[in-house]
């Protein structure tokens, strides 16, 4: 199929698609007007929005989306996350229920993330979200039609903030610390104001970051065939410097009655430089040797981004939304490495990348309101990704490739409340890939795939007590392979072994596809005691791993579908006021969650062949104390199991168990300022890996520990 048939393609069906939809709207409100003659405008309104009912059990309760929805959806709040004044999305997301490493249920590579409901740009990273920006974030377990479905273990998506309440100016001022750098700095000032028909919110930020890193590797190679055994240490000592600033304006208009006008903006600067000095030291039989690696590396990111949102009331109950976005960036990098060694000899090389990214977005939605208990929703989501990138050694070798991805996705979602004790949803996505790609040596491809993905859940509410609530869904999901994982994109590591190979594309690979059935018990109790129990069982084929193997004395990596998976977790959690057990107990809530996790892949021998690397278990303990109204502190206990884990036929690797401690203070000094103060592995653990390959002659083992070191963490926030 050609492009421009792609596109035509494309373009019929979208414009089938809102025809259709516009059209549906408005029969649907006709019928609505000639069933309910007498019903008036006031009524109707309170009908709209589902989101916002309440229920009535002897007292109002406020509205909570993981016990009101159909569809399972676990919020993490503003208040949560600013708690213990964390610089990573990932270090929050690791206390919830049933994450481990920002993995949904300790699936590794398989969780979906998404930026206020869209995939984030390519070379997206957590890390680089600022979380004074972040709303809220949403974690579903299992999958909705409105989102993309290529989240096998689940999909988290963070929402930035959009609504702007009323009118105010903060200023954050933050230094945080690790016991092996300087000081780290960030500052953030956000003006928001209010007027009748028109809104804005301009936040700006600048960070400088210094952090430095010890690690000891050592690698231990035996072959029987030749007899030969060699250990090889290397000590490494980084520092890293980074300087982000970022303007990020956005405006709010109500046009009319029916619509509405957003335009929001980014710019974002980064620089980071970054300096190892490597001693590698061989004891090779009868002669030993040392070598000096010293390396320099520099990493330029420039971003734009524009979006646009108009939002259209077609009727009482009737609503379009339109988005376009348009995605810019640059990327500049440089490293620099010189290795010698004690009878002066001495290797050079200075690598260059230069990458230039685009994308083009639009995205929609129809939703009508049939009445109080049932919403419908369609939408359609278009996007094209190019994607450029020129890799030079030396000015000898250069590779040159070319990546435009497209993708296309329709869906529908019904839900409704057939009783006040039971409830549906049912969806189904369909979604369409295109991956267009060439390099300077002459490799093409040029592939597409489509998806389709059904998906049911209900909720059932004990009519005797309706405190207790059951909760079932089964949703066909996948993992579609990245654009680089099918095409040769870089050029050889200058410094090739098993820890840094070579990587080369399989231009055959298959999306992954899963099933996967959901259910949980979950109990709300009136006093504040909650606790849920869920599992889920998941199945996927066509398993995409990375093999790792030698050729012509060279490490090599490649992507291949190999095997099926079959994965099944018990998640339990908990919170509660310590004064449900105690009389006259001090202030204090207790949450706490543990996960067990069982996996297998079916053409990788056992024991622990789990899925992706998947913990066996994991835990969490969380206490928040309040001592007054100016002062909360708290703290929370994490621990990951590890042990041996058969990642491949022919490689083991084995995990560390990871124990995390955190603490946190928060003082109202006034009503304008806050103080937050915080610190992070409290017990200085040390991350230690250690992986193995061998085949029937050979066995390499590389061992790798970093020393643990304490961040500690000061935010003041003025209210200006």
């Amino acid at each position: 199929m050609s492009l421009e048939s792609f596109l035509a393609y494309a373009r019929s069906k979208v414009t089938y698609f809102i025809a259709f939809n516009i059209l549906n709207g408005a029969v649907m409100d006709c019928a609505w007007a000639q069933e309910n003659p007498g019903s008036t405008t006031s009524n109707s309104k309170a009908q709209v929005k589902q989101i916002e009912q309440i229920e009535i059990n002897g007292s109002t309760k406020k509205y909570d989306p993981r016990r009101d929805d159909t569809a399972t959806k676990f919020v993490v709040t503003k208040e949560e996350i600013e708690k213990y004044g964390d610089t990573n999305v990932i270090d929050i997301l690791n206390r919830q229920p049933g994450i481990t490493n920002g993995n949904l249920n300790g699936i590794r590579g398989y969780t979906q993330y998404l930026l206020d409901g869209q995939s984030p740009p390519r070379n997206f990273r957590l890390e680089d979200i600022q979380l004074s920006q972040v709303e809220r974030i949403e974690i579903i377990r299992s999958a909705v039609a409105e989102f993309s479905t290529q989240g096998i273990g689940g999909t988290i998506n963070i929402v930035l903030k959009r609504q702007i309440k009323a009118a105010n100016r903060k200023l954050q001022l933050a230094l945080t610390h690790q016991d092996e750098s300087g000081f780290s700095k960030r500052m953030n000032l956000s003006i928001a104001n209010k007027f009748d028909d028109m809104s804005y919110d301009i936040y700006a930020f600048t960070t400088k970051t210094r952090f430095g890193r010890l690690n000891l590797t050592e690698i231990e190679k035996d072959d029987s065939k030749e007899d030969l055994h060699l250990f090889q240490t290397l000590r490494r000592q980084t520092a890293t410097d980074n300087w982000i600033y970022s303007l990020n304006p956005s405006f709010n208009w109500k046009l009319t009655d029916e619509d509405s006008l957003s335009l929001k903006s980014r710019i974002t600067e980064l620089t980071s430089n970054s300096g190892t000095q490597g001693k590698r030291q061989s004891y090779d039989l009868p002669t030993n040797s040392l070598q000096q690696e010293d390396e320099l590396s520099t990493w330029k990111p420039s971003v734009q981004y524009l979006e646009t949102s108009w939002i259209k009331q077609l009727g009482e109950k009737t609503k379009l939304t339109n988005t376009v976005s348009v995605y810019r960036a640059s990327i500049n990098s440089e490293s620099q490495m010189a290795i010698s060694n004690v009878q002066r000899q001495s290797r050079q090389s200075i690598s260059k990348i230069l990458e230039r990214h685009k994308n083009v977005l639009w995205n929609g939605n129809f939703s009508h309101d049939f009445s109080s208990t049932q919403t419908f929703k369609s939408g359609w989501n278009l996007e094209s990704r190019d994607s450029t990138s020129l890799e030079s050694q030396e000015s000898l070798l250069k590779s040159h490739t070319k990546i435009r991805t497209q993708n296309m996705a329709f869906f529908a979602q019904d839900e409704w409340n057939e009783s006040d004790i039971w409830s549906h949803y049912l969806g189904l996505r369909w979604e369409a890939f295109r991956s267009k790609l060439d390099n300077e040596q002459g490799q093409q491809l040029n592939k597409i795939a489509t998806i389709l993905s059904p998906i049911v859940q209900t909720r059932w509410k004990n009519p005797s007590n309706k405190e207790n609530q059951f909760r079932l869904a089964l949703a066909r999901t996948f993992k579609s392979p990245e654009a680089i994982q099918m095409i040769t994109t870089t050029l050889p590591h200058f410094n090739n072994d098993l820890t840094s190979p070579d990587t080369i594309g399989n231009p055959n690979l298959r999306p992954e596809i899963a099933w996967g059935l959901d259910s949980a018990f979950e109990h709300f109790g009136e006093n504040g005691f909650n606790y849920s129990i869920s599992h889920y069982l998941k199945q996927v084929k066509h398993l995409l791993r990375d093999r790792l193997f030698q050729s012509n004395e060279l490490w090599l990596q490649q992507t291949i579908n190999d095997g099926n998976a079959l994965a099944q977790s018990l998640v339990f959690d908990t919170s509660f006021p310590i004064s449900i057990v105690f009389n006259n107990a001090p202030n204090m809530n207790i949450k706490a969650n543990m996960s067990r996790n069982w996996s297998t892949v079916n053409n990788v021998s056992g024991p622990n062949n789990r899925f992706a690397e998947q913990a066996k278990f994991n835990a969490n303990l969380n206490l928040d104390y309040k001592f007054n109204d100016a002062w909360k502190m708290g703290a929370n206990y994490g621990v990951v199991s590890g042990g041996p884990l058969r990642v491949a036929q022919d490689r083991i690797n084995l995990v560390q168990v990871r124990r995390t401690t955190s603490a946190y203070a928060h003082w109202a000094i006034n009503k304008e300022s806050t103080l937050r103060m915080s610190a992070s592995n409290l017990l200085l653990e040390p991350v230690r890996t250690q992986s193995s390959i061998f085949n029937q002659q050979e066995k390499t083992t590389v061992r790798s520990e970093s020393r643990g070191v304490l961040f500690t963490n000061v935010n003041l926030e003025i209210k200006f």
